[in-house]
C-alpha cells in the first residue's frame, strides 16, 4: 500500500493531505498541539427550522478542540508502551542494542478546520486516527502525528510508521587512513563536496598538513581543508606555517593593559587594549598527547581532551574485532602473495 510519511510543515497543510488522498496515497503525517478536531463521537446536529429564510444545516453543537486538549483529556492512563526497533547503541535490545521505547496515546478523531469542511461531502467530518506521544517522565504529550490508515491499523504499526520518517539509511563512511601513502586518489579534493552530496562521507587521514600538499599540492589541499566541515588536528604539529595558520583561525582576543606613570603635575593611569592570539603557533606545536583541535563549521574552535578507546568500556569487544580484521587481512595478503609466487610476477 502506498504511504506518505511527512512532518508537521506539510501535515498541518489540509490541502496537502486532501492531495495525498486523490493520488490514492495513505498517509501518517506529523501535525502541530493546535490543529483542531471534534472527538469520534461527535455528531452534527440541526436546528428546528422556523420556516422563515434559508433551513438551517447540521452543525456540531460544541467547538472543535485542539488536538492537544483532547490527549489531555484521554489522560496519561490511555498511554501504552511501545517498542518500535532497536537503535544503534548498546543496550538491552535482542542484539545488544539500546531499544527505542516510549508511550503513546491513540484516539479516533475528526479533524476540523474551514478548508475540511469545504472539502466534506456531507454534514460529518471524516475520521482519522490521531497519535500522541507521552513519555512517561513528562506532564504532557509531546509529539503528534494524523493517519487515515483503516480503524483495525494496530497501535505499534502507527508508531513504527510514524517514527520511520526518523530513521534514514546510514551513510557511507569512506575511512580514508594513510591517504596520502597508501592508496593516493589524485582528485580527492574535487570529490570532496560532491561525495557529500552523494550521502558518502569521506575522512581522511594524513600524517601532516605538507604530507597532503605533497600529493594535491598547495592548491588541492587547500581546495580539501576547505571542504571538510570537521578537521581535527592532534598533537605533534611540527610544521611552522601550519601552525600559524591554525593560531590564525583560532582567533585572537583583547587584552587590557594598565599603566601608571607619575610627573610633577601628578600621577596618571591609561588603560589600553591590545590583541592577543588565544592559542600561540608555539602552544599549538606544544599540544600535549592525548589532545586536539577541533575546526568545526558554525561553532567556534575548541580543544578537546581524547579519550582513547582501549579504556573505554568497549574495549574488550573492539579489540577482539581489530584483532579478527587484522588476522584477516594478514591472511588475505599472504595468500596473494603465494599465487603470485607460484605463477611469477605479475605481467
Amino acid at each position: 500500500m502506498p504511504l506518505a510519511i511527512a512532518n508537521a510543515g506539510y501535515g498541518d497543510a489540509a490541502a496537502f493531505r486532501h492531495g495525498l488522498q486523490d493520488r490514492g496515497l495513505k498517509y501518517v503525517v506529523g501535525i502541530s498541539t493546535t490543529m483542531s478536531a471534534q472527538p469520534v463521537d461527535a455528531v452534527p446536529v440541526c436546528k428546528p427550522y422556523s420556516g422563515n429564510g434559508r433551513p438551517p444545516v447540521p452543525k456540531y453543537p460544541d467547538p472543535a478542540r485542539s488536538v492537544k486538549e483532547l490527549v489531555t483529556e484521554a489522560g496519561r492512563k490511555a498511554a501504552r508502551p511501545v517498542q518500535w526497533r532497536e537503535g544503534t547503541r548498546p543496550g538491552t535490545g535482542r542484539s545488544g542494542l539500546k531499544r527505542m521505547y516510549s508511550r503513546f496515546v491513540a484516539l479516533r478523531i475528526r479533524p476540523a478546520g474551514r478548508e475540511i469542511r469545504q472539502a466534506a461531502d456531507g454534514p460529518e467530518l471524516a475520521v482519522c486516527w490521531l497519535l500522541a506521544e507521552w513519555p512517561a517522565s513528562e506532564s504532557e504529550p509531546l509529539q503528534f502525528w494524523l493517519s487515515d490508515l483503516p480503524e483495525d491499523t494496530p497501535l505499534t504499526t502507527l508508531v513504527r510508521l510514524a517514527k520511520l520518517r526518523w530513521r534514514l539509511d546510514a551513510p557511507l563512511l569512506a575511512i580514508l587512513d594513510e591517504a596520502a601513502n597508501v592508496c593516493k586518489i589524485a582528485d580527492l579534493p574535487d570529490l570532496y563536496s560532491h561525495l557529500g552530496s552523494r550521502g558518502v562521507i569521506p575522512i581522511t587521514i594524513l600524517q601532516s598538513y605538507r604530507q597532503g600538499v605533497r600529493v594535491w599540492g598547495e592548491a588541492g589541499m587547500d581546495a580539501l581543508w576547505s571542504a571538510a566541515t570537521i578537521k581535527l588536528v592532534g598533537s605533534g604539529i611540527d610544521d611552522a606555517d601550519f601552525a600559524d595558520k591554525l593560531s590564525r583561525l583560532v582567533s585572537d582576543h583583547d587584552i587590557r593593559t594598565v599603566s601608571v606613570s607619575t610627573s610633577e603635575s601628578g600621577r596618571s593611569r591609561l588603560v589600553s587594549m591590545r590583541q592577543e592570539r588565544v592559542l600561540p603557533a608555539d602552544a599549538i606545536r606544544a599540544l600535549p598527547k592525548g589532545s586536539a583541535l577541533l575546526l568545526a563549521t558554525g561553532i567556534r574552535p575548541a580543544l578537546l581532551r581524547l579519550k582513547p578507546w582501549y579504556r573505554e568500556p568497549d574495549a574488550d569487544r573492539l579489540g577482539a574485532a581489530s584483532a579478527k580484521e587484522t588476522a584477516a587481512i594478514t591472511e588475505r595478503a599472504l595468500a596473494k602473495s603465494l599465487r603470485r609466487g607460484d605463477s611469477g610476477p605479475a605481467a
